[in-house]
């Protein structure tokens, strides 16, 4: 079996991490009906906190950036080929 080189490896390594963001935000717009569709007695029950904890994390940004930065990425061709 061939081993991969690490620009291969890092283009699947960017491809994964596409299908892992895009699930993501499909999660937390799931996540975001759910709170928006909650009945007026849950506004402020623990379930409706934790949803608002987890839509405020700032990680689902730092994803999209991190996949962004990742795109423009030049990577090095090494033995004088840079």
């Amino acid at each position: 079996m061939k081993k991969l080189s690490r620009s291969q490896r890092f283009e699947n390594a960017k491809g994964k991490l596409s299908e892992v963001i895009c699930e993501l935000n499909d999660l937390k717009e799931e996540y975001q009906e759910w709170r928006d569709n909650l009945p007026e007695n849950l506004e402020n029950s623990p379930t409706a906190e934790k949803l608002d904890e987890l839509l405020n994390l700032s990680a689902f940004d730092d994803l999209e950036n991190a996949e962004g930065e990742l795109e423009g990425a030049e990577l090095p061709k090494g033995f004088g080929r840079d």
